[in-house]
Formats: C-alpha cells, structure tokens, sequence
C-alpha cells in the first residue's frame, strides 16, 4: 500500500453524518439495488468507465467513495494495487465480505473521508469516483477534494469522476 502522510482531523457537517445513515442503511441490499435498475446501470455504465480508465497491470487505482465496490471489484484483477475509501462502515464492511469471498488479495477498503486520504504525495497511478461526488453537501467540500485528489494523483495520472448527468476524464 502506498506510504501513508500525517493526518488531520476532518469536521463533518450534520449532511455528511445523514449521508452516512443512509449509506450503512443501505449497503446490505445496495448490489441488489444497482441490478434492479438493469443492464445500463450495473453493466453498461461499468464498461464504460472501465474503458475509460486504461487499466494497466501496473496502476495503483483509488476508488473514491467505493461504497460496497462495484467498481473497486472489477478494477482489481487489472491492476496492480485498488485502494478504496468510503464514509459508510457498513458499505466497507460489505466491500470487505466480497474481496475475502472472491479471494481478491490486491485489494484494500477503509472508512475515511475523502477531504483527508492519508496517502503520500503523488503516489496514485488513477483515480476513478462514480455516483460520488454529488453527494459531497457543499462546494467547498468536493474543492476539497479535488485539491486532495490531484495531491495524491502522480502527474500525469487519470482522474475519472461519474455523477448523474455527466463524467469527466
């Protein structure tokens, strides 16, 4: 895992402690959410994304707001390294039962915030954020982000963020 920096404490407003009930409420039954929604949900967002990203053997990929990893799960077997953070312990928790079940061994999730990732300067190959970042409850927050995200990413990295209406590479 990459070298972890000094950490600060991170304030979170009363929108993130809501986000994270809902969160924890959901992740028990969030995959089976995401299937009911059909195949553009689960199957041909992911394979857009994936493209995407141009995973090489090599990467360390982060996945911000990985939430109970789909996306992290698919990301592992093509990369060297997935690192992924997400506020809600449940939907980690949940992560955490699907890498030990499918043997998955390159992979990593933790609680955290996103604002303050513990990871050392420039130590990310790719970043990929899907259905995240409008959940972020102010402009400054997902600034803050951002910033932290070009912090970690190695220069000339990728950053690849989804949310409802649109990406960005």
């Amino acid at each position: 895992m990459a070298q972890q920096s000094t950490r600060t404490a991170v304030t979170l407003g009363a929108d993130e402690f809501k986000e994270i009930e809902i969160r924890d409420r959901e992740a028990d039954f969030y995959d089976d959410w995401c299937a009911s929604k059909g195949l553009w949900w689960n199957e041909v967002e992911l394979l857009g994304v994936m493209s995407l990203l141009n995973l090489q053997q090599t990467d360390v990929v982060f996945d911000a707001g990985c939430g109970t990893g789909r996306v992290l799960v698919r990301v592992a077997p093509m990369v060297k390294q997935v690192i992924g953070v997400d506020y809600s312990p449940r939907s980690v928790q949940v992560l955490s039962w699907k890498l030990q079940d499918g043997m998955i061994t390159n992979a990593t999730s933790v609680v955290g915030n996103l604002t303050n990732l513990g990871l050392a300067d420039e130590s990310l190959d790719k970043i990929v954020s899907v259905q995240v970042i409008q959940h972020i409850p102010s402009q400054a927050k997902r600034i803050a982000v951002l910033r932290e995200f070009r912090r970690v990413l190695k220069r000339g990295g990728t950053l690849f963020s989804r949310s409802i209406g649109g990406a960005v590479r």
